[in-house]
């Protein structure tokens, strides 16, 4: 090379950076451990640890990989690894050509012997691949990989520190010729084989190399068998895990003759077939399947050779609940807003359809009057669902009228009906002096008073009207109390109530006149009757009538000075004066009287006049009574005749006995 220093270690592996114009600027060197290098028998020479592949990166860092197959004087140390004898190296140097890391792959069972040797590396973006022929095994990262002469990838990460992916071909036979001198015992070597390798746009990996005698297989992709040793160009893409799932998880049919949809969720583009109880069903690329059996369910996915298989689901058949709602319509009021709507039976479902804003909510507003159906569900915890329909009737209030023929009222007016005021009817009425449908004037008082009627179609569904009834007070009447009247007058006018204008009745009033002439005496009641604003009011006063009476007195004995006082009840007509000696009074007391002749006068006065009468009694004094004495007597003495009292003709007494004459044998 033009500028580049000599190279004189025999055996030696180098990686040169050579600029457009040729000229050298960067080397990376393996050199071989002159002490094993034997010209002659080619031991430790350079073919022991060639390399197969090189790839630069975007970052212009360099990918290789070379095997040392039998050199146990390599020891050499690679960004802090010793590669050891009879291993696959993926070297990794950054762009000044200092190697930042490496990956080995121990490959090799005996020093003749290499597994896989590595023959083709390239990186692009992220991705690297390398690959080669995989016969017998090979452990990465701790999986053991197994194939039979076979076309093998493998995915790394650009860090050398984990495989990604690993995918290979597939054949039956493992014996490759191709007929130019080699035998079933010696293999040609060069049969099968990769001879360049790129990574395409979409990140895959194509490839050139030989088939063989025998068909290759690239997951259900198989090139053709054509003449021995035939190449071919081919693109393999990895088997990524592909996403794919049953839903639902728990799947049930619910209720016998009824079916059960499941729902295959997987990526674009890729091709599947459902599986029922192990077994492959004649359903493909459908993403519902729909059965009424139970048993396991899933789905076998293929991404262009690649298969996976999703979860399985199994189907089990459930009960439909049993759901009822009302009969009768759910009935809600325009104006009333948003109301819940009671559970169905069973409890604990949702509701929708027009005017649900939400599972349990009706708006009358979203419809406005009229009725809508309703559905209720309920899903039992099998996951099972039935429904039921009930009818929600949104009804107004009808427009209420007051009627044009509103009564006054007076204060004394009986209880009046208000049942004919408001149509339609049916509704209460509140206010002064309403009970029911009944307002009592003389309760609500004098005045105006507002009233209200309330009429309802249905719970807190309701309209209301105002309207006033006007009560006006009954005139006050000031009637004066009459004065007694004598028979014996003519005619008595009435005029003496007020206010004027009124009329008068009663027993005996012609033209608000009262005629005593015809009455005679006795109480009659005078009625005055007068109307002021519609209102009328009565006043009754009872007009005496005397009668012309004569006063007389009965007569009446005389009297002891020690006699008892007595009332005087012995004038007639009754209610007159008595006086006695000239001296008003109510009693006769004969110990106030002295003993001689005294005069009663009565007297009766009404609206005839006075009329007197008079008599005389007399008051006598009390006798002194005397007794001679008698006595003293002998039990067996003769009874004798009493006289020795004084004056004579008194009453004699011997223990409280009244005798006339005594007998000393008695006592």
């Amino acid at each position: 090379f033009p500028t580049a220093s000599n190279f004189t270690d025999e055996g030696g592996l180098f990686i040169l950076e050579l600029d457009s114009s040729g000229n050298y600027n960067n080397d990376f060197t393996i050199f071989n451990n002159s002490l094993s290098y034997n010209v002659s028998s080619g031991f430790g020479n350079s073919l022991d640890y060639i390399s197969y592949g090189l790839s630069v990166d975007n970052a212009d860092n360099i990918y290789f990989v070379f095997n040392n197959q039998n050199n146990g004087l390599f020891n050499q140390n690679i960004a802090t690894t010793t590669i050891p004898e009879r291993s696959n190296t993926i070297v990794k140097l950054n762009p000044n050509f200092n190697p930042v890391n490496c990956k080995i792959f121990n490959s090799f069972p005996s020093v003749s012997r290499n597994n896989f040797p590595i023959s083709a590396l390239e990186i692009k973006n992220d991705n690297l691949v390398f690959g080669g022929i995989l016969d017998a095994s090979i452990n990465i990262e701790n999986n053991l990989y197994t194939r039979s002469d076979e076309i093998t990838f493998v995915n790394m990460d650009t860090n050398l520190n984990s495989v990604n992916w690993i995918t290979s071909t597939t054949n039956s036979s493992v014996l490759q010729i191709d007929g130019s001198g080699a035998s079933t015992s010696t293999p040609e070597p060069y049969s099968l084989g990769i001879y360049d390798l790129t990574i395409g746009n979409e990140n895959q990996a194509v490839f050139c190399g030989n088939v063989g005698p025998q068909y290759r297989s690239f997951g259900d992709y198989t090139t053709p068998t054509n003449q021995l040793n035939d190449a071919f160009i081919t693109e393999i893409i990895p088997c990524n895990p592909v996403y794919s799932q049953v839903t639902p998880t728990n799947p049930v049919i619910c209720g016998a003759g009824n079916a059960v949809s499941l729902n295959a969720n997987i990526n674009p583009g890729i091709s599947y077939q459902w599986i029922n109880n192990g077994s492959l069903t004649s359903i493909d690329n459908n993403p519902v399947y729909t059965t009424n059996n139970t048993g396991d369910y899933s789905i076998l996915t293929d991404s262009l050779g690649c298969k996976d298989t999703s979860n399985v689901v199994n189907v089990t058949i459930a009960p439909l609940p049993s759901v009822s709602v009302p009969l009768t319509p759910f009935t809600v009021c325009l104006s009333g807003g948003p109301v819940i709507v009671p559970d169905g039976t069973p409890a604990g479902g949702v509701w929708s359809g027009l005017g649900m804003i939400n599972d349990s909510v009706f708006d009358p507003n979203f419809l406005g009057p009229g009725p809508s159906l309703i559905n209720y569900t309920f899903t039992n915890s099998f996951g099972c669902s039935d429904d039921a329909v009930q009818i929600a009737n949104t009804i107004t209030p009808p427009p209420l009228f007051v009627s044009n023929s509103i009564p006054s009222f007076c204060e004394n007016d009986a209880p009046y009906s208000l049942g004919g005021l408001v149509t339609p009817a049916g509704g209460s009425y509140t206010g002064p002096g309403v009970s029911g449908s009944t307002f009592n004037p003389s309760s609500a008082g004098v005045g105006t008073h507002l009233i209200t009627y309330k009429y309802s179609v249905a719970q807190n569904c309701s309209d209301s009207i105002d309207f006033y009834l006007v009560v006006t007070a009954n005139p006050s009447i000031n009637h004066p109390f009459f004065d007694s009247i004598c028979e014996n007058n003519n005619a008595l006018p009435l005029f003496s109530a007020t206010p004027f204008g009124g009329t008068y009745s009663g027993p005996y009033v012609i033209s608000n006149t009262f005629y005593p002439f015809l009455s005679g005496d006795g109480s009659f009641p005078i009625t005055y009757s007068v109307t002021e604003n519609g209102c009328s009011s009565t006043s009754t006063r009872v007009l005496k009538v005397d009668a012309n009476e004569n006063a007389q007195l009965d007569s009446i004995s005389s009297f002891c000075v020690n006699d008892e006082s007595i009332s005087l009840t012995i004038g007639t007509p009754v209610g007159g004066v008595y006086k006695i000696d000239g001296i008003i009074k109510d009693s006769l007391k004969p110990a106030e009287l002295a003993v001689g002749v005294h005069s009663i006068e009565y007297s009766f006065t009404n609206s005839c006049g006075t009329s007197t009468d008079v008599i005389t009694f007399e008051i006598h004094d009390v006798p002194t009574v005397s007794l001679n004495p008698i006595g003293p007597y002998c039990a067996n003495d003769t009874s004798f005749i009493l006289d020795i009292g004084q004056p004579s003709g008194g009453i004699y007494q011997i223990l409280n006995d009244t005798i006339t004459s005594f007998d000393p044998s008695t006592y």
